[in-house]
């Protein structure tokens, strides 16, 4: 024990190899994940008061995890300011508030003090950077929001489990709109300029007499053509019913002698977070770009789409063009575990500087509330100038995760010596009681208003409940129930951005109470 007290970094990383450990144990498919780690950290300083990570460590943790989610979701956050997601917003309002009313209830109940209270709030809406910023508002007085959060969590998680299982039970919900096909099409119509079809898909190629070349929204196609057409199921239909009839697949001979297509990695740092208007594919090499995949999500490529590091386009361009197109984009896995630690740093230093704010009312975000909010907004931009700020997919996630596990590793050690002392009392199971009256609150308000607000259903809703509570292990758990419906992302990515950065200030509000 002296040895490892003595030695801060052996403590850590024994603190998260074996609560990572124990977070892959499954239990119907359904495990704590990193939230192991924290538990870990607690049985070590519950065991020997002597090991205790610092809070420097803590806070790296915590801003190195908050930036990065942000950057993941900022563009979705933005897009969700816009139009329908409005109503995605509207349903996390109602929501976290009315799980931060029931919080605040029970701690005036049971007589718990501002600090714990926002700490059952994180714990049962299972948000880390929502602990983040309590105890880096509250410094060393921080200790009861920890206790409170540990007790909570796995009720949080249990109760967003059978929210998610009774979601799906509601129905196989609406077909997805973004279900992309690439159907061939042969044109009935005399003539029809491409770019009078809706904006909403894309074309590859058009084959007439025999002979393949590119089609952009200026070409005219004409009765015989056969012209490929990318998009949602639902509107490539649409497109279909205005040019011609659907050709299957192989009735149509594929000529890749003058036109071909290739998927190209997104990976030079001059064309991330640019917009695929902005590289003129078609005016420079007689290209264009079909479908963009994106963390295992196909979309259309849309003119104003901003690339992000490790998008893997689909271009189709005569074949002369297409080592021009390769090289544009830079197509190396390699360059991908590149980061650049100019444009990362800023952002951090952006976010932590921004987090030292004090606002009216005394509310300061701290550094992890001011680390996902940089990167939210970083994310949205895409690049400021030369300065690209997105990061590769696989990089992110690895900084996502390093920056949970060495934050909870750390938040563990320094909680667990009063967690021991409480966790298994009358006390402990008044508190196991409030969770879950808050995330139950939380979920019922969800489930009436995902379905009057913001209209989904079934496997939708479902991924709805994992967005609300930021919660992974949800996510995975009604991907796996629904038979890894396209709709359980859609879901999730509706609600998470607006709830993280809702649970961090109402956290830091209920602090204030």
């Amino acid at each position: 024990m002296d040895l490892i007290s003595d030695h801060p970094v052996l403590l850590l990383f024994l603190v998260i190899g074996i609560g990572s450990a124990v977070g892959r144990l499954r239990i119907r498919g359904v495990g704590l994940g990193p939230a192991a780690v924290l538990f870990a950290g607690l049985a070590a300083s519950g065991l020997e008061p002597e090991l205790v990570l610092s809070e420097d460590v803590m806070e790296l943790g915590l801003v190195l995890f908050t930036y990065t989610v942000g950057l993941a979701t900022g563009p979705a956050f933005v897009a969700g300011l816009r139009g329908n997601g409005l109503r995605s917003l509207a349903v996390v309002a109602i929501a976290t508030g009315a799980a931060a009313i029931v919080a605040a209830g029970a701690g005036a109940v049971l007589d718990l003090g501002s600090v714990e209270v926002a700490g059952l709030f994180a714990g049962s809406t299972t948000n880390t950077p929502a602990l983040g910023a309590v105890l880096d508002a509250t410094g060393p007085d921080g200790s009861g929001a920890a206790i409170t959060y540990a007790i909570a969590y796995p009720a949080g998680v249990l109760v967003a489990l059978l929210a998610a299982s009774a979601a799906l039970r509601t129905g196989p919900g609406p077909e997805p709109d973004d279900d992309i096909v690439a159907w061939a099409v042969l044109v009935t119509r005399e003539r029809m300029p491409l770019g009078l079809l809706p904006s909403d898909v894309s074309f590859g190629r058009c084959i007439r007499s025999g002979t393949s070349e590119v089609a952009t929204p200026d070409t005219v196609v004409l009765q015989g053509d056969v012209v490929t057409v990318v998009g949602p199921a639902n509107r490539v239909a649409a497109v279909v019913e205005a040019l011609g009839e659907h050709v299957q697949k192989g009735a149509v001979a594929l000529d890749r002698s003058t036109v071909d297509f290739r998927r190209i990695t997104v990976s030079d740092p001059d064309v991330v977070g640019r917009r695929l208007s902005e590289l003129d594919l078609a005016g420079r090499f007689g290209a264009t770009a079909t479908r963009v995949r994106r963390s295992d999500v196909d979309m259309v490529a849309r003119p104003d789409m901003v690339l992000e590091a490790g998008d893997r386009v689909r271009v189709v361009a005569p074949v002369a063009e297409l080592h021009a197109v390769s090289a544009l984009f830079g197509d190396s896995e390699t360059q991908l575990t590149d980061i650049d630690f100019v444009a990362l740093s800023a952002g951090l230093v952006a976010g932590v500087l921004f987090g030292l704010i004090t606002f009216p009312g005394g509310l300061r975000l701290g550094a992890g509330g001011g680390a996902l909010l940089a990167g939210l907004a970083l994310g949205a931009a895409g690049r400021l100038g030369p300065v690209s700020f997105s990061i590769g997919h696989q990089v992110s996630t690895g900084l996502r995760h390093l920056g949970t596990v060495v934050f909870l590793a750390a938040v563990g050690t320094r909680s667990g010596e009063a967690f021991a002392a409480s966790a298994f009392t009358v006390e402990g199971a008044k508190v196991v009681a409030a969770s879950i009256a808050v995330v139950a609150t939380a979920m019922l308000v969800l489930r009436w208003t995902v379905g009057r607000v913001a209209h989904l259903e079934g496997p939708a809703a479902s991924g709805a409940v994992a967005g609300l509570q930021t919660q992974p292990a949800v996510l995975a758990f009604a991907d796996t129930s629904s038979d890894h419906s396209p709709q359980v992302p859609l879901g999730y990515t509706a609600l998470y951005p607006a709830a993280m950065v809702a649970k961090i200030v109402l956290a830091q509000l209920l602090v204030r109470l």
